[in-house]
C-alpha cells in the first residue's frame, strides 16, 4: 500500500503503476545479491531520469545499513502490521500456521522496529491499520516525510485499499 501510496504523491517506484504489489526486482535482486557494479549502475541511471524515487523490498530491512551509501539522500519507510491481522492473513493466503503467527508477526515487529531506529537515516514506521482508518492525516504525514508539497492527497487517497484480492495472489508468487 505504501508504495502505491508514493507512486500517487508523485515518487516513481520503477514499477509500472498498475502492478498491484509494485516491487522493483531490477533493484532489490542487486541489493540482495550485493552486485556493487549492477547497484551503482541501476542507482545512477534512477538518478538521472527522477528527482524522487523509490523501491519497495519486503524483508530487506535487516541489511538497509549496508547499502544506504548507494543512494542520493535516502529515507526508509516500512509499515507495521497488527501481528494478529498479519497471523491472519498468513494463515488465510499462504497457509501458515495461525496459532504461532501472532507471537512470530510479534518478534518481527520488534525485529523491524529496532532496525529502522538504528539507521542513521530519516525513517517512518507507519502503522498498516492506521493509515487504512485515518488516510489523510498519514498521507499528509507522509508526504511531510518525503519533502512533497502540494501533494495531491485526494488522488494518494484512492489508492489505499485494505487487503486487495489481487495483492494477496500477486504477492503470493514473490516470496
Amino acid at each position: 500500500m505504501i508504495a502505491r501510496n508514493l507512486d500517487a504523491l508523485g515518487v516513481n517506484m520503477g514499477r509500472d503503476p498498475s502492478s498491484s504489489v509494485m516491487e522493483d526486482l531490477e533493484i532489490a535482486n542487486a541489493l540482495e545479491q550485493r552486485d556493487d557494479d549492477v547497484i551503482r549502475h541501476l542507482v545512477a541511471l534512477r538518478n538521472k531520469r527522477f528527482e524522487n524515487w523509490g523501491f519497495k523490498r519486503p524483508r530487506l530491512y535487516a541489511t538497509t545499513s549496508s547499502f544506504l551509501h548507494y543512494f542520493r539522500n535516502p529515507c526508509v519507510i516500512s509499515p507495521v502490521r497488527d501481528p494478529l491481522a498479519v497471523a491472519i492473513r498468513n494463515s488465510q493466503s499462504a497457509g501458515a500456521d495461525f496459532e504461532n503467527g501472532p507471537v512470530r508477526a510479534a518478534a518481527l515487529n520488534s525485529n523491524l522496529v529496532k532496525h529502522m531506529l538504528a539507521l542513521p537515516v530519516p525513517t517512518m514506521l507507519v502503522s498498516y491499520e492506521k493509515a487504512v482508518t485515518h488516510q489523510k492525516e498519514y498521507l499528509s504525514t507522509l508526504s511531510k516525510f518525503i519533502g512533497i508539497e502540494n501533494a495531491d492527497l485526494e488522488r494518494a487517497q484512492s489508492t489505499i485499499e485494505n487487503g486487495s484480492p489481487q495483492y494477496l495472489r500477486d504477492s503470493n508468487r514473490l516470496v
